[in-house]
């Protein structure tokens, strides 16, 4: 019987945890910098308490989707009923899970949003939300914050946050739904989308188109942790145009430069 994907709910946040600390098992540096360690309650009880300020914060889809010459259709090869039109944006998280039919358990679960950094934004400090954490921990969420305003701007985009599979469920195609449903949603919409990778989640990435345009590195014995030295990439894909050819992803520095003109163009603009 096949795997059936659907909207996660709030109800099912206990397990989406759960899944996110077990696929997250072996990165050690990670349980530091990102509270995932399934050891301490407290990293659990701080994951559900963001899942839940998410799902506070979803976003609604459209019925149909726009495709290239015009038309509106209906996506009829998924079982999930995601449907999207590329002629509307709305902000927001999006939650989406994997059920096994057979055990009615969830396998994997993955997390995106539809986000537009604001000229505002960009004025509010990097650790903004974290204060009050351990220097490392503001460090670690300043730097993640710091290459998404650098590279993205005030483009919108979809943020790939999260995409987790239990380790006993890894290979059997679960991960793969997920990407290919979220894939979609981003290119009907004209999305370019971006996520940071970690070593074992980069190889699925550039199975899909993902590019790595930097590399992100982050060492805890800096701030008195374990030094093992955390390593991600982030990675981008190109937005997919209303002629339906792929954007090129563009270099860093060609982005970088680009978000730093928008950027000064709108600050400009909100003078008096």
């Amino acid at each position: 019987m096949p795997f059936i994907t659907a909207v996660a709910l709030p109800q099912d946040l206990p397990r989406l945890v759960e899944i996110e600390f077990a696929a997250f098992k072996d990165e050690k540096a990670n349980h530091q910098l990102s509270y995932r360690d399934s050891k301490i309650p407290e990293h659990s009880a701080r994951a559900m308490k963001f899942y839940r300020h998410c799902m506070s914060h979803l976003r609604l889809i459209d019925t149909d989707y726009r495709v290239s010459n015009g038309q509106h259709r209906k996506r009829t090869n998924s079982t999930s009923g995601l449907v999207v039109s590329s002629n509307t944006f709305s902000l927001g998280y999006r939650f989406r899970k994997v059920n096994d039919p057979r055990t009615g358990e969830i396998i994997a679960f993955a997390k995106t949003e539809m986000s537009v950094i604001t000229s505002e934004d960009m004025q509010t400090p990097l650790d903004a939300g974290h204060e009050n954490e351990p220097a490392m921990n503001r460090a670690w969420f300043a730097l993640n914050e710091k290459l998404h305003r650098e590279y993205n701007g005030l483009r919108r985009h979809c943020y790939f946050g999260m995409l987790a599979t239990h380790p006993d469920h890894q290979h059997r195609g679960a991960a793969t739904m997920l990407m290919e449903e979220l894939i979609a949603e981003a290119d009907a919409l004209g999305l370019e989308m971006y996520c940071e990778a970690t070593k074992t989640g980069r190889p699925l990435y550039e199975k899909y188109g993902f590019v790595a345009v930097k590399t992100l590195t982050f060492d805890p014995a800096a701030y008195g942790g374990s030094g093992l030295v955390e390593m991600q990439w982030v990675m981008v894909r190109g937005a997919s145009g209303k002629d339906g050819v792929r954007r090129p992803v563009r270099e860093w520095d060609v982005a970088a430069a680009e978000a730093r003109a928008q950027v000064d163009e709108a600050l400009r603009k909100a003078l008096p």
